[in-house]
Formats: C-alpha cells, sequence, structure tokens
C-alpha cells in the first residue's frame, strides 16, 4: 500500500485518504548513519509524542502498541510492521493498524538519499475505523494527523542536527531524546506492574527496607516531582521537585507503601501519564528555562534525563524480572561515564581503590572483595 521500497508511490486504493510529505534533512554519510538508524529504532514516532513499546529495529510482521497521552487519556494504537526495506540509497519501513486502532490504513517512514543529500519521507493511506466512537470522531482525527505528520518531519529534521556519531551522550542537554527514551521506558514498567497482586506489592525489593510497593509509590511522587519543576518552567517559576524539601518525598513513600495494590498501580499510571503531558507540552515550547535548577544540582532540562535513571535503577530494584542487561544502549551510554566517576570516592580503602584500579587498567580482574559505598 504505502510501498516504502519504490521511490515513485504508485496510485493506491481511492478508498484511503492519501497523504506524502517530504524533508531535506542535510547531507553526509554521518547523517545517513544516524537518520536510518532512528527511523528503523521508530525515534521519529517517540519524538512526536508517542510511545512504542520496543526499540528494536523494525522487522515485518513486529507486532506492536503504540501509546500516545492526550487530555488525561491513554490511546492504544496497535500496529503491525508490513514491509522493510535497506538499501545502500534507501531505508525504512511501513506498518499496518490492528483492530482497535482509532483510524485504519497504513503509515510509511523511508530515509533516502540523492546523491549526497538526505531526505525523510513519510507516507500514509487513511480511513475511518469500524468501530465507535472512533468512527464518529474520524474528521476530528484527520486534523490530529495532519498536526502529528508536521511533528514526524520535525522531529527528523531535529534528529538529524541533533547528535554527532561518536559524541558522548549527553541526555541531560537533550531533552527531547531523554523524554522519548523515559516515554519506552515508562511504558515497560507500567507493563510489568500492571497485573502485580497484593502478595506481590507486600514483597521485598531489592532496596534494603523496601518493599515492590515503597518502591512504586517512590516512582510515582518522582514523576509527580519532575512534572512540578516542568510544569513550574513552563510558566517562568524555577520551582523545587518537593514542595516541603526532602522530608515531603520520604513521608509521602512511606505513607503509600501500604495501599492496595491495585491503588498503588493506578498511581503509578496516573503519574506517568501526566508525565507525558508534560514532556509535550516543554517539547511543544521549546524546553524553556532549562538553566532553572529548583535548588537542585541538575537544570530543568535535565528532568527527562534524570526520571529516566529512576525508572531504569528501581525497574531493576523491583526485582520482577527486569534486569541490567534490559536497559537500552543509549541510557547505558549516558549513565555509564557518570557512574564511573563516582567510583574513586565511594572506594572504602586504598587497598580496594588500588583493585579497581589496576582492573580498569585491564591489569587482572576484578577483585570481588572490592566494595562501593552507596551511590
Amino acid at each position: 500500500m504505502t510501498s516504502p521500497k519504490l521511490a515513485e508511490w504508485p496510485s493506491t486504493d481511492p478508498r484511503y485518504r492519501r497523504s506524502e510529505a517530504s524533508a531535506l534533512l542535510g547531507q553526509g554519510d554521518a547523517l545517513w548513519e544516524r537518520a536510518t538508524v532512528d527511523v528503523m529504532r521508530w525515534r521519529v514516532k517517540t519524538a512526536s509524542g508517542f510511545c512504542v513499546n520496543s526499540t528494536a529495529p523494525a522487522a515485518p510482521g513486529d507486532r506492536l502498541d503504540v501509546t500516545v497521552h492526550v487530555l488525561g487519556m491513554t490511546i492504544i494504537e496497535p500496529v503491525e510492521v508490513t514491509d522493510v526495506v535497506i538499501e545502500h540509497d534507501r531505508v525504512g519501513f511501513s506498518y499496518r493498524t490492528r483492530p482497535g486502532h482509532p483510524v485504519s490504513g497504513e503509515e510509511a517512514f523511508i530515509v533516502h538519499r540523492r546523491g549526497d543529500a538526505v531526505h525523510f519521507t513519510v507516507r500514509s493511506l487513511t480511513r475511518a475505523a469500524p468501530q465507535q466512537p472512533w468512527r464518529v470522531l474520524y474528521p476530528l482525527l484527520l486534523i490530529a494527523q495532519h498536526i502529528v505528520r508536521r511533528r514526524y518531519l520535525r522531529a527528523a529534521m531535529i534528529a538529524g542536527s541533533d547528535r554527532k556519531v561518536g559524541a558522548q551522550m549527553d541526555l541531560e542537554s537533550n531533552p527531547q531524546r531523554a523524554a522519548e527514551l523515559c516515554s519506552a521506558a515508562q511504558t515497560r514498567l507500567r507493563t510489568r506492574v500492571a497485573h502485580l497482586t497484593e502478595e506481590q506489592v507486600r514483597a521485598p525489593s531489592r532496596l534494603p527496607g523496601w518493599s515492590v510497593g515503597h518502591v512504586l509509590t517512590h516512582l510515582a511522587r518522582n514523576a509527580d516531582a519532575h512534572a512540578r519543576r516542568l510544569s513550574g518552567a513552563l510558566r517562568g517559576e524555577d520551582l523545587p521537585k518537593y514542595a516541603n524539601g526532602p522530608e515531603q518525598r520520604g513521608n509521602e513513600i512511606e505513607a503509600g507503601a501500604g495501599r492496595a495494590a491495585a491503588e498503588i498501580i493506578a498511581d503509578v499510571e496516573n503519574s506517568q501519564s501526566q508525565l507525558q503531558e508534560v514532556f509535550m507540552l516543554n517539547a511543544a515550547a521549546g524546553w524553556p528555562h532549562g538553566d532553572f535548577l529548583g535548588g537542585g544540582h541538575y537544570g530543568v532540562s535535565g528532568c527527562p534525563a534524570h526520571r529516566l535513571r529512576e525508572v531504569e535503577m528501581h525497574h531493576v530494584d523491583l526485582g520482577l524480572g527486569y534486569t541490567p542487561a534490559d536497559w537500552p544502549d543509549e541510557y547505558v551510554e549516558w549513565d555509564l561515564p557518570i557512574l564511573l566517576a563516582t567510583v574513586a570516592e565511594r572506594l572504602g580503602s586504598s587497598g580496594d581503590r588500588r583493585r579497581v584500579m589496576a582492573w580498569l587498567a585491564g591489569r587482572g580482574p576484578l577483585d570481588p572483595t572490592a566494595t562501593l559505598a552507596p551511590w
């Protein structure tokens, strides 16, 4: 239908509304490599305000759920990848809607080059979904689709100019990419905890003295804290994460950890959805007042990156099957150097410092007796 392998899009089924739009991203092999990775890993979609429950390259037959949060509602769009093209001058994929999607049709994201110039194209075929309420809302969905299409083009152009191949990842200075990774991380977390039982919520987590309920309550309040800072920045207000200081954080965690499982899960869902909406508002406003510190040690533009760290670390701490092996490459690329920089001050003895230093220098295996102070 959307024919991602073809440079010229042939005639299509007249029952579908047809659209094609393109943008010049720039020039050069480095941009080409970067843009093809972004497109195949759904980053144009996630940079436009959507969550995709996969960071793997698109492959034919992949069945995914695309999620978007609008006006307090969570809309799930089931899709399936139908075709993939990987050629020296053309890379991309198409996906079709599945039952339950707000519309019916197909969309394609394609990066292609002519000479040294790199272009991005999005194609779509759309008609009303058979089910209500989406069928009656179809005219409004067409308007929304037009807006989203412009976001796709803008996201592709920003991605093309933001990052340098081989450069150290700095998510604190790239809130848009950090927000995309955070949105995906929150989706993974939400999926894992959606059906926890009372027994599982009361069980010990991997953090000393904390149950799974403690960790989830902390994640919910942390989302609120970042939303508070980012919402304040939109209004030109430099706000701290917690209105009443660090004591508020501890009190709220203890007060909320003993709630029923359903209440805790709903709290995590609602707080994450609200934060996602705040991400979208900040992205639309260009992430204003990024230098506001809110009494902390990083600017408000670093909130998405710091929230990403909280979700990835504490998802492991839950002890529910998510492990460091599941951490996305981009998150590790950003946070590993930061953590390595703390090693020297966290080693308690001169012997530990020497043993770890020898290992870092490739002078033997890491001594299992070396211990780090809490981070």
